[in-house]
């Protein structure tokens, strides 16, 4: 038996023993999925191609061969698949690669620019650590969107379904359409020095904006809103504090007022 072989038969029997991921390490363009739509559906697993060897999990060094055989292996065991693709130098003419039927892709610290793969069963993307200038399409399902510490100078067109949006670290200065399902806006160390009222959908829950330079916090903030991180700004007055904060985060900024005493967790 070679050694792709071994490889092959070893996960199987890992798989089978109920492991939470698998871990290639190799370069994408070593890797070819075609859609594969027959068998039953099996338990989530996660699978990792993952050039960062100080990962902590099951890692098969392996040549282009035992790839594709194990990749062929996956098509016919695992449907519905998460992916996780990071530090491999992933650029965009590879995400062609990936497989149709990924429902959480992880593509963190590769080399895209710009994103324009339209997977349609998609509900959580990241693309945090990237060179990304532009996302040109976005499933209509996605429930979950990671720009963080990419070159993104405005938001894309963000699908209904959104939930949970991550933009820190990013060259965006407004933000705007935002979706009404939105229920966490993470936007830390960005562009944005303004938040127009009415820009907050009802319903959010999770903010976070520190170390935007922001001089108020908006009269409209919605009242479902229970964490709230509002440090290292510039802000003096509040005129409204939402009804179900739990979670304050003010410190360094120039506020003196006083805080609800409703909040369970204060810093100041």
């Amino acid at each position: 038996m070679d050694e792709s072989s071994d490889i092959f038969a070893e996960m199987g029997d890992v798989w089978a023993a109920g492991t939470k991921s698998i871990v290639i390490n190799g370069k994408i363009s070593d890797l070819y999925y075609e859609p594969y739509d027959d068998g039953d559906d099996v338990p989530l697993q996660d699978i990792y191609l993952d050039g960062d060897m100080t990962q902590e999990d099951t890692i098969y060094d392996i040549d282009s061969d035992a790839a594709r055989k194990i990749c062929k292996w996956l098509q016919k065991n695992v449907l519905d698949a998460p992916l996780r693709i990071t530090y491999c130098n992933v650029k965009t003419e590879d995400l062609q690669l990936i497989p149709r039927y990924v429902y959480r892709l992880i593509l963190t610290g590769n080399a895209i620019e710009v994103y324009d793969t339209f997977l349609y069963k998609l509900v959580v993307l990241n693309l945090s650590l990237n060179p990304l200038r532009s996302i040109e399409v976005l499933p209509i399902g996605l429930k979950e969107l990671n720009v963080a510490h990419t070159l993104l100078e405005k938001l894309p067109r963000l699908p209904m379904s959104l939930e949970r949006l991550n933009i820190s670290n990013t060259r965006i200065k407004s933000v705007y359409g935002l979706p009404p399902c939105l229920k966490k806006l993470v936007m830390n160390e960005c562009g944005v020095r303004i938040i127009k009222n009415g820009v907050l959908p009802n319903g959010l829950e999770h903010l976070e904006c520190a170390s935007c330079e922001l001089e108020k916090i908006p009269s409209t903030i919605p009242d479902t809103v229970r964490y709230l991180n509002v440090a290292w700004n510039n802000i003096r007055h509040v005129k409204r504090w939402p009804d179900a904060l739990l979670y304050l985060d003010i410190r360094m900024n120039p506020y003196d007022d006083a805080v609800p005493a409703y909040v369970r967790d204060i810093f100041r």
